[in-house]
């Protein structure tokens, strides 16, 4: 939503780039909506209860997220009658693993001029609530925030300009009426008015085609919002929609603003699931369940021994579904004290985020002092480990097993601007004791395989802020086919080279 978090916005495809870079464009083209300051919302526009909800589509993730409006509550704010309007936007499933968006919004409007008085947005992607509080209560404001400006555009029929602010920051743009265009969304079949968006600050970043589709009709729902960047294009397109009988009056009576207590429609009380083991995953996860690889370990020319890693086994984990992921050592060369048979880790994730559980390392010899068991609670943002220890980290921290595999579903890609690398991906990761940021930063290379097979990869090249980790410079070869497989893992001086893969069924 504000200008800094734009510069990032091109890495919403490689993962945690920002928290809340989706989000902000989903403002912007929400401010399409702020219209020229001179349109005037019909006063039985607000209808208390109008409930629209949306699914967030992206590339090849049919659902990464939603997002809801709402006219919520009407009552008084300085002796103002007002208008609570709310908003959300979340995103959920394998996208959030890469890019975890929560975000909620709230802002009391006037009725008469559907201008704010007050407004708040609170950032929860990264575990802790960060607000950012503005208040319009200046008679001459002329200024509008994010949800206000929904409102706005809904009846304008032609094109203007608005101006944005959030927090301490303000942003202008422009939109025009481009054409016409029926939609059809899970919400139903619309005839529309297609808005495109056009702002220097969006053009500066790699942001193409930001547009808006109106419904025709007198309820004038935005049923679809659409954008390019380099290499996708998101979709936010209307689920459900709820239009209240009601409207507001143009002089309200004058309540308590408070959020009313509906007392929902009784409904029959669903059977509960049977949960079925291994289950497949989901069809955006580029490994099938049972996958089993193996790698040569290799000290230059000589092997060290064979590791195995094996996406094993999908039950109930602490009754949750859970997906359990294994690396062990399974042949250790005599005079490498490195590691030894058996030596392994294994994490349980969430099948569809793979984000983890529970994350246990298991070594002998010389690695010994790096066994640990840690839990992770990704709702709360912390890891317990090492019996009672606990620590904050960011919500979506990763282990060093779960992110191997979640690579696999990033959008590596390097940048075409050297001097600017906007591909470079951030992700937390919990080590040792304590989280640190990952940074990928993606190149192209041509590997030649054991077999003599040549296979074109993203070799991806990790940067953790650890001294001890970094001095092994990390690199993870990842093959450009579907499978996503990573054919090659450097460490220091060992090298793992994919050997055999194979399916082995649960």
């Amino acid at each position: 939503m504000n200008l800094t978090s734009l510069r990032r916005l091109r890495s919403i495809f490689h993962g945690l780039a920002g928290a809340a870079i989706a989000s902000l464009v989903f403002g912007v083209l929400f401010i399409s909506s702020a219209g020229a300051q001179n349109v005037a919302i019909p006063l039985n526009q607000f209808r208390i209860g109008e409930k629209i909800t949306y699914i967030v589509s992206v590339d090849r993730y049919p659902v990464a997220g939603y997002a809801e409006l709402q006219v919520v509550s009407r009552g008084k704010i300085n002796n103002r009658d007002v208008i609570e309007l709310s908003g959300k936007f979340k995103t959920t499933g394998l996208f959030s693993a890469q890019k975890l968006i929560d975000e909620t919004m709230i802002s009391l409007v006037a009725p008469e001029t559907g201008l704010p008085l007050f407004a708040k947005r609170t950032n929860l992607s990264a575990g802790s609530p960060i607000e950012t509080v503005n208040q319009f209560l200046e008679p001459t404001n002329q200024s509008s925030d994010i949800l206000a400006s929904i409102y706005r555009i809904r009846y304008s029929f032609t094109g203007g300009g608005f101006n944005l602010v959030d927090g301490d920051r303000s942003t202008s743009a422009s939109y025009t009426q481009v054409g016409t265009e029926t939609v059809k969304v899970e919400a139903g079949e619309f005839d529309t008015t297609i808005y495109e968006i056009q702002s220097e600050a969006l053009a500066a970043y790699g942001i193409q085609s930001v547009r808006v589709n109106i419904d025709n009709t007198g309820n004038r729902v935005p049923v679809m919002f659409r954008f390019k960047i380099e290499g996708g294009e998101f979709f936010v397109k209307a689920n459900s929609i709820q239009l209240a009988e009601t409207p507001v009056s143009p002089t309200p009576t004058p309540v308590p603003i408070l959020t009313p207590i509906t007392t929902p429609n009784p409904v029959a009380t669903p059977a509960p699931d049977v949960y079925i083991d291994n289950r497949p995953l989901a069809n955006e996860i580029p490994f099938a369940l049972g996958e089993k690889i193996e790698y040569d370990v290799k000290i230059g020319n000589q092997q060290a021994g064979r590791l195995t890693l094996h996406a094993r086994e999908r039950k109930r984990f602490n009754n949750v579904d859970s997906l359990l992921l294994t690396a062990t050592v399974t042949n250790a060369q005599s005079g490498f004290a490195a590691f030894a048979v058996n030596d392994r880790m294994t994490v349980q994730v969430d099948p569809l985020t793979l984000l983890p559980q529970k994350f246990d390392t298991v070594f002998t010899g010389n690695l010994a002092a790096f066994s640990q068991s840690a839990t992770f609670n990704n709702e709360l943002g912390k890891v317990i480990f090492g019996g009672a220890n606990a620590v904050d980290v960011p919500v979506g921290t990763h282990s060093i097993l779960s992110l191997l595999y979640a690579m696999r579903s990033f959008r590596l890609a390097p940048s075409k601007v050297l001097t600017d690398p906007v591909n470079d991906t951030r992700v937390a990761v919990f080590w040792g004791q304590k989280p640190h940021v990952f940074v990928i930063r993606p190149t192209l290379e041509e590997v030649e395989l054991a077999d003599g097979t040549k296979v074109e990869t993203i070799v991806a090249s990790i940067t953790t802020g650890e001294p001890l980790l970094d001095q092994l410079q990390p690199k993870v070869w990842i093959s450009q086919d579907a499978k996503r497989l990573p054919v090659r893992i450097q460490l220091g001086t060992y090298r793992f080279d994919i050997g055999r893969t194979s399916i082995e069924i649960p």
